[in-house]
């Protein structure tokens, strides 16, 4: 619309012009005196008559009028009208006002001649007819143009005009009202104090704006309205005792069950709080069903929205369904099938899309914003961390002032939760966190004083792999927490490896992470104490089960890999083979490599993947084959537990 009335006032200013050049040169001093439009088949010999007719009667009149004659002796205003006579009747411009001053169209009526017999010069020298009254003498002559424009052509510019200033009027209105609509529907649907000037200048880390198809435009990174990093909520024991009065019923009072195998094999009372029993296999349904219960009847209705790798949107599915809220998930592309199917049959929405969960939120908040529905968080909303809280309460019923608990923490919410409620109730008990090597958010949070973005690598415990700490959580943990250590990925999947063979439980590696920390002996000082450790999840994909146990097998040195040289003749791999048997090896795989051998043509190199009972059988099964084949020809590749694999 402003474009199209830029260009309508262009072309009218244009005409304007051409309208105002044309009558200046038309509109001369004879406008009132012409009459009719001279006819164009008009000879040269009738122009030439009408010239010098016209010439002689204007010159005549206009003398006498004003009392001088040719003749006579000329004053100084005399010979100054004089002169100005002599330069209008020069013919080409008496010529061009014949032509152009008459009062009728040329094609209709004949040429008529004029004279100016009936002519007048008022007192400022402006020419009127006979009937127009004037008075006065003039004592300097200067003849005007009058402009005389066609009726059409000047009906024409002044409706354009009308209808450029009413299109300029209208455009500005428009973009006033729209402007004033779009602050209002800003102020209708963001709740005070959304975004500040400095959080509209800098980008949240996480912003992927450039994949998201946008059906509003906003000048701004969409933010998440409970999560604001400058006015983070800290977390009250009042709101987890609410929340675990209000849920109950509604999630499964998992047991916290002592494990003897473990408090052996370990040399503590190592405590089990078996989240991995809750109906979708996490801790995640405690803080998703508070958070449904606590909307009101309008954002049901309007559904919620969430970005999940698995856990928090199973729970989310399960409880929307009991509770007849609508559930949308969005889900990386990495998301195990099993969960994303999971999640359908529970009659949850779900749309995968995003690398990792960052690009996921960025486009649940945007579907959020956009249908006028709630954004959830799974790790930081202030109703998850409560409901996440009553995990410790449970822990605390269940085994009175335990020394240490251990917390998985991914993006912070389930060990702001905990530690919340156990100091609030038992401020000697230690609280610890756990994290992945390969996910240090928290960590690199901690040490900056406030959340910083750390970009996660693969992980075992792909539930802790967020990049953001959350900022609720976060500021719940600060002083609560009273360490954060790291495990690394092998002493993950040896952790998966005993609870399988020790407790018969299968649990992901976020879940098993804090019996890892156990393993890694960075907690040496909880020896002969009562620990518990919090299983936080179960869900995890058949395929990555199967990779955590060969992993677990091979750090637990239960899978050697080795190579040996042996001489390339009838029988030769035989004798190896039954070495290995005499020793109780099972060979599970086998490779013969001789190409790129360079030892003697008659060699030839054997690759074994075998299973022993451990440690001992290992070095057993080594000192044999090293004496009967030459130690510079037996290779043992993880002796010092998987490096080189």
């Amino acid at each position: 619309m402003k474009y199209f009335s830029f260009i309508l006032f262009i072309l009218s200013s244009c005409l304007v012009s051409m309208g105002s050049t044309a009558s200046q040169i038309d509109a001369v001093v004879l406008d009132e005196l012409l009459r009719e439009i001279v006819d164009s088949s008009m000879s040269d010999l009738r122009h030439r008559l009408q010239e010098a007719v016209f010439a002689t009667s204007f010159r005549r009149k206009i003398l006498e009028q004003h009392g001088a004659t040719s003749s006579s002796s000329e004053s100084g205003s005399q010979k100054q009208l004089q002169n100005l006579l002599d330069d209008y009747i020069k013919p080409q411009k008496l010529s061009l006002a014949l032509e152009t001053f008459t009062q009728k169209p040329t094609t209709v009526h004949p040429v008529e001649l004029v004279t100016a017999d009936d002519v007048a010069i008022s007192e400022s020298g402006r020419l009127f007819k006979d009937d127009v009254e004037y008075s006065g003498d003039s004592s300097t002559w200067k003849f005007f143009q009058m402009p005389r424009v066609p009726a059409y052509v000047a009906i024409t510019v002044v409706v354009m005009c009308i209808l450029t200033f009413l299109m300029f009027v209208g455009t500005v209105i428009y973009f006033l009202t729209s402007k004033w609509k779009r602050k209002k529907n800003l102020k209708m649907d963001l709740p005070r104090g959304f975004l500040t000037r400095s959080q509209m200048m800098m980008p949240d880390p996480l912003s992927v704006q450039d994949q998201i198809s946008r059906r509003h435009v906003a000048s701004f990174t969409l933010k998440d309205q409970f999560c604001d990093p400058e006015k983070p909520k800290i977390l009250q024991f009042g709101d987890i005792s609410m929340a675990h009065h209000r849920i109950q019923g509604g999630v499964v009072r998992t047991d916290c069950r002592k494990s003897r195998c473990l408090s052996k094999l370990f040399d503590m009372n190592v405590f089990l709080k078996m989240e991995v029993n809750q109906d979708t296999g996490s801790f995640k349904e405690r803080g998703a069903r508070y958070a449904l219960q606590n909307l009101t009847e309008e954002k049901k209705k309007a559904g919620v929205y969430a970005a999940s790798a698995g856990n928090h949107a199973l729970a989310l599915s399960l409880h929307g369904k009991q509770l007849g809220v609508e559930v949308n998930v969005v889900m990386p592309i990495i998301a195990p099938l099993m969960k994303i199917n999971r999640c359908q049959e529970l009659g949850a929405n779900i749309l995968v899309k995003g690398n990792d969960i960052a690009e996921s939120r960025e486009i649940a908040l945007q579907l959020a914003y956009d249908n006028q529905g709630t954004y959830i968080n799974g790790y930081d909303h202030y109703d998850i961390l409560a409901g996440a809280g009553t995990v410790g309460l449970e822990i605390l019923e269940e085994c009175p002032m335990p020394d240490a608990i251990l917390v998985p923490v991914g993006g912070g919410g389930l060990v702001a939760g905990v530690a919340t409620a156990v100091k609030a109730l038992s401020p000697s008990t230690e609280v610890i966190g756990v994290v992945s090597e390969t996910c240090q958010a928290i960590v690199k949070s901690l040490q900056a004083g406030h959340p910083v973005y750390t970009p996660t690598r693969p992980t075992l415990a792909d539930g802790l792999a967020v990049p953001n700490a959350g900022v609720n959580a976060f500021a719940s943990m600060i002083g609560k927490v009273d360490r954060v250590i790291s495990v690394a990925e092998n002493d993950i999947a040896v952790a998966i490896l005993r609870l399988i063979e020790n407790e018969k439980v299968v649990c992901e590696g976020a879940g098993a992470i804090g019996i890892g920390a156990i393993l890694s002996g960075k907690l040496s000082h909880l020896k002969g104490k009562n620990v518990v450790s919090i299983l936080s999840g179960g869900n995890i994909d058949s395929t990555s089960l199967g990779r955590c146990i060969e992993r677990g097998l091979a750090y637990d040195h239960r899978v050697i890999r080795l190579s040996v040289i042996i001489p390339d003749k009838p029988g030769g791999l035989s004798k190896l083979t039954g070495l290995v048997g005499e020793l109780s090896g099972n060979i599970r795989d086998l490779y013969l490599e001789r190409a790129f051998m360079r030892n003697d043509m008659s060699s030839q190199r054997v690759k074994m993947v075998i299973e022993v009972r451990g440690k001992e059988h290992e070095d057993e099964l080594k000192a044999k084959l090293e004496e009967e084949y030459d130690p510079e020809n037996c290779q043992f590749k993880n002796s010092n537990r998987l490096k080189g694999l």
